[in-house]
């Protein structure tokens, strides 16, 4: 959900610079994260206050445009994704997931039960993992990191 939500949050931005909001500059990575407290919704990001300098405008503007975006693009299919985003100070993206979209992650979870998740990436192909150790009575160089490879 994390890659889903920064891909909509870059989108929101570079369609912010297609129509002239803000001025075009290089995006730099955009995090989201869980908050440490919940009464912050389930992802949280400060892409705003990240981008404000390059923007040359403030981060509450920035969220606030960001916010209005991703809300409207917030849908997948007939799902409301987001029950609401929310701009806090200093310019803060605050998002709470619709019931509904958690509902049809359960219900797709329980339909497939054992294969959710399942994946074919990487079946067939071998893999060599080995265990590389350091000097545990010396000091750690570069060489020793260098030598695992």
């Amino acid at each position: 959900m994390k890659e889903i939500l920064a891909q909509k949050i870059r989108e929101a931005i570079e369609g912010l610079q297609e129509a002239g909001e803000l001025p075009q500059f290089v995006l730099p990575e955009i995090r989201v994260e869980r908050p440490k407290d919940e009464q912050f919704g389930e992802y949280t990001s400060n892409i705003a206050l990240m981008v404000s300098k390059l923007a040359r405008k403030s981060p509450m503007e920035i969220a606030e445009a960001i916010g209005s975006r991703i809300s409207n693009l917030g849908s997948a299919g007939d799902k409301k994704v987001f029950e609401k985003v929310e701009v806090v100070k200093p310019g803060h993206l605050n998002f709470y997931l619709s019931q509904e979209n958690l509902v049809a992650v359960v219900v797709e979870i329980l339909k497939t039960r054992k294969d959710f998740g399942g994946s074919i990436l990487g079946r067939g192909v071998k893999v060599n993992n080995e265990f590389i150790s350091a000097n545990p009575t010396g000091p750690l160089t570069v060489g020793n990191g260098r030598g695992g490879f």
